[in-house]
C-alpha cells in the first residue's frame, strides 16, 4: 500500500489516520528520506520511478475492472475518481490525513503535491513536483503530472515527497528503463484479455483494438517533455507500429502458424 508521510515524535512515519507532512524544501526532503531508513538504502522518489508507480496503478485499476483507456485516463487525464481534488467527490477543502481514498491499494492520491529527484541521468540539480493537490482540479493536475522546478531550497505547504526502499533483492534498475517497457506493460494487459483472438468478418478483433490503442498513445505521447519526444517518444512509436505489422501479417497467414507470430509480439513486448 502506498500512503502519504507523516510526522510522529519527530520522525517521519507511514501511518493511516495522522496529519500529512509538508513545508519543507526539496533539499530538506531529500535529506529526510534518505536518513528514514538507511540499512534499506532509502531515499526520494525519482521521476521515472514515479512513472513506474503510475504504471503499476493502471494495472492495477484494470485488473479491477477498468477498461484500459478509462484506467490511462483516471491516472493521466482527469484523477477524480481516484484522487481528492476540489471537483472530486466530497471534497475536504483541506488536507485530509493519511490513508484517505484507498484505490487498489494507493492511498492519498491528488490532496498534496509530491516532490520528485530527478533521474541520475538529468543531473542539472533540479527536481519535480507531481501529482497535484487537493485545491486543484483533477483535469488541470491529474496523478501523473508533473512540473519542473529548479530552487531547492523553495518550501511550501502544499507538498509533501514520495519515499523509494531498496530491498536486497531489489535488482530493479529504473535508470535502465524507458517509455518502451510503459507501453509494453499495457499492451501485455491487453493481450491478456483478449488472448483468443476472436476473428470477425475474417478480421482479428484485435486488429481494430491496437488501431484504437496506437491512436490513443500518440495523443498520449504528444504530451510527453520536448526533450523525451524525440527518443522515448520514438521508440514507443516504432514498437507499436512493429506490433501491429505482425498482427496484420498473422491475419493473412494460415491459422496454424500463427502462433509464431504471436510469439515474436510478445518478445518484442
Amino acid at each position: 500500500m502506498t500512503i502519504d508521510t507523516s510526522v510522529k515524535d519527530g520522525k517521519l512515519v507511514y501511518q493511516k489516520g495522522l496529519p500529512i507532512k509538508t513545508g519543507f524544501s526539496q533539499r530538506q526532503w531529500a535529506k529526510m528520506l534518505k536518513d528514514y531508513n538507511p540499512s534499506r538504502n532509502s531515499r526520494q522518489m525519482t521521476r521515472t520511478e514515479y512513472a513506474c508507480r503510475n504504471l503499476f496503478l493502471i494495472q492495477r485499476l484494470v485488473e479491477s475492472g477498468y477498461e484500459i483507456a478509462e484506467a490511462w485516463e483516471a491516472v493521466c487525464d482527469d484523477s477524480r475518481k481516484i484522487g481528492h481534488y476540489r471537483n472530486s467527490d466530497n471534497p475536504k477543502n483541506d488536507f485530509e490525513p493519511t490513508g484517505s481514498r484507498e484505490v487498489c491499494g494507493f492511498c492519498d492520491l491528488g490532496n498534496a503535491c509530491k516532490f520528485l529527484a530527478e533521474d541520475p541521468w538529468e543531473e542539472a540539480g533540479d527536481f519535480w513536483a507531481a501529482g497535484g493537490y487537493y485545491y486543484y482540479n483533477s483535469y488541470n493536475y491529474p496523478v501523473a503530472d508533473f512540473d519542473h522546478f529548479f530552487d531547492v531550497d523553495f518550501a511550501t505547504m502544499m507538498v509533501l515527497s514520495c519515499l523509494r526502499l531498496i530491498s536486497s533483492t531489489d535488482h530493479c534498475n529504473f535508470q535502465e528503463r524507458d517509455g518502451i517497457c510503459f507501453a509494453g506493460s499495457i499492451f501485455k494487459i491487453y493481450r491478456k484479455k483478449n488472448a483468443k483472438m476472436e476473428i470477425k468478418n475474417n478480421k482479428l478483433i484485435i486488429i481494430p483494438k491496437i488501431e484504437k490503442y496506437i491512436e490513443y498513445m500518440l495523443a498520449i505521447l504528444i504530451k510527453l517533455p520536448r526533450t523525451e519526444k524525440f527518443s522515448i517518444g520514438t521508440e514507443i512509436k516504432t514498437s507499436m507500429y512493429e506490433m501491429l505489422k505482425h498482427i496484420l501479417f498473422a491475419n493473412k497467414i494460415d491459422k496454424r502458424k500463427r502462433l509464431e507470430i504471436y510469439n515474436i509480439v510478445d518478445s518484442n513486448i
